[in-house]
């Protein structure tokens, strides 16, 4: 098994990351109401000397009622029975529980100052890297065409990222480079790469802004670090605007049918078990898993959203497609969340009803938008690797996002911070040779597993209150339907009628 924390034998955790052993950083929290951002073992260290306080005052307590037992009236009995005894381990009681609790505030000090600081180093990248595609917008007219340049580039990064992600050629682009960016999987599995993607994201608005002749501070008063009123979402809302002429972001009606008959199936256990229940992202095979349980309250049900399976930017049977992630990015309701929420519908959900959601990359951003949208009674939500972070949260979230995963960098930064959602994530190709020809290896379920292993293993009092909200719901046998979702072409008229959902 991988991703978990175990024992060395000398009392000492050993974390274990990476599909083939050691090699995987350790675990990073942050969020959830805490300006906190500190490793697993930080955490860890800090619940056991919280733990030790309580103990210590419960000891106090003891040695206080067994000095209430002499008599009052005795002068020799507190030398005679151990008085002197009590009184030293009361006072040695006391020192243990005030050191204790001095070295938990002094690590809560760690975590707060180290949360500070990447905040205002992330600060500072998105405010340089705002002024840098505020300026070549500026000066975009001349050596970028009108309209050529905007759509030549803007395919140009689609397919970019497309390669990088899935490690298959891309039409548009020359089979030498397909095949650089498959050898070197060093250069986007990298947090510093993560990090110029997530500036580049939030400088595209800026970028557009100057070319329009926006002023340079009423740029800066819409972006993100001010208003806040663009980012990633507008940006990507409109690309896909821009892209709409050659067909991108095309809607069709989507079918949504449940394959095979139900399955019995227990509740999961943990977030380790719950990833190992999403769909791989393989064509032609379904795309979400619902599983409904009889719970003392009504039915309890647990979605689970697969990623990206098609990465062409022009819809085509598949709806979990390239179209789908841009829409979905930027917020325009792509056929991958219809798709979702017709199976959701025809498996029975009704608002009011109790569902955790799961989703990987596109599922996750899928589950957090439809949460948001609150058109179904969704208790938690929790993504691998989704590039969500611009999605209003509405409940209680847990988002795995690994600091070497470019992906989630895609969908921006979260602008306003929520105390519901919480960020756990950690290197994953810290110490261990990177796998070639993946793709984003960092992004791909095995690294997620990872990291939810890591995540199960955790003391973090934030970590493990998610968790039990999310599986501790006393919960017997039920049943599993997996769905495909496809997309129909409508018939023309007079042509016996059109396709449509269900």
């Amino acid at each position: 098994m991988t991703g978990r924390s175990t024992d060395s034998g000398d009392g000492a955790p050993v974390t274990v990351g990476g599909p083939d052993g050691v090699g995987g950083g350790p675990l990073m929290v942050s969020g959830g109401g805490s300006t906190k951002v500190a490793t697993g073992e930080l955490f860890a260290e800090s619940a056991v000397l919280r733990r030790a306080v309580t103990d210590a005052d419960d000891w106090l307590v003891q040695l206080g009622t067994i000095s209430r037992l002499q008599p009052v009236s005795s002068t020799g009995w507190s030398y005679l029975n151990g008085g002197a005894e009590l009184t030293a381990a009361s006072a040695a009681i006391r020192e243990l529980r005030d050191r204790a609790a001095d070295l938990a505030a002094a690590l809560d000090v760690v975590a707060e100052n180290y949360g500070a600081a990447e905040r205002d180093v992330q600060r500072l990248f998105r405010s340089l890297g705002a002024d840098v595609g505020w300026l070549i917008g500026v000066t975009s007219y001349l050596w970028l065409p009108l309209l050529a340049g905007p759509v030549i580039a803007a395919s140009a990064i689609s397919g970019l990222i497309a390669s990088m992600i899935t490690g298959r050629p891309v039409s548009d682009l020359p089979d030498e480079a397909v095949q650089w960016i498959a050898d070197h999987p060093e250069i986007y599995t990298d947090p510093a790469f993560v990090e110029l993607v997530a500036v580049a994201v939030a400088s595209a608005d800026d970028t557009v802004a100057g070319r329009l002749g926006v002023p340079h501070w009423l740029t800066r008063l819409m972006g993100d670090d001010q208003l806040a009123l663009f980012g990633a979402s507008t940006s990507a809302a409109g690309l896909s605007l821009l892209l709409a002429p050659a067909g991108v972001g095309r809607r069709t009606p989507i079918v949504v049918t449940p394959v095979g008959a139900p399955k019995p199936v227990q509740p999961p256990q943990d977030y380790e078990d719950a990833i190992g229940r999403i769909p791989p992202s393989v064509p032609g095979i379904p795309q979400i898993r619902i599983e409904e349980y009889p719970g003392p309250d009504g039915p309890a049900f647990f979605v689970y959203v697969g990623g990206t399976v098609d990465w062409s930017l022009i819809p085509g049977d598949e709806p979990f497609d390239m179209s789908s992630n841009l829409q979905g990015v930027g917020q325009l309701a792509p056929g991958s969340r219809e798709a979702v929420e017709k199976a959701m519908r025809d498996a029975g959900i009704r608002p009011g009803d109790s569902v955790q959601a799961f989703g990987h990359s596109q599922g996750g951003l899928l589950v957090a938008q439809i949460a948001a949208s609150e058109k179904f009674g969704i208790d938690g939500v929790t993504t691998f690797g989704a590039p969500s972070g611009q999605v209003p949260v509405s409940v209680s979230t847990l988002a795995f996002e690994n600091t070497d995963d470019a992906v989630v960098a895609t969908g921006g930064r979260s602008q306003q911070p929520s105390p519901d959602r919480l960020v756990v994530g950690h290197q994953a190709y810290l110490d261990k040779e990177i796998p070639k020809g993946e793709g984003m290896p960092a992004h791909q379920i095995p690294a997620y597993t990872d990291t939810a292993g890591l995540a199960d293993a955790s003391e973090d009092p934030r970590v493990l209150a998610k968790k039990a909200a999310t599986f501790d719901l006393g919960l017997g046998p039920g049943t599993a339907v997996d769905w495909r979702a496809d997309r129909v072409e409508p018939r023309p008229a007079g042509g016996g009628g059109g396709g449509g959902g269900n």
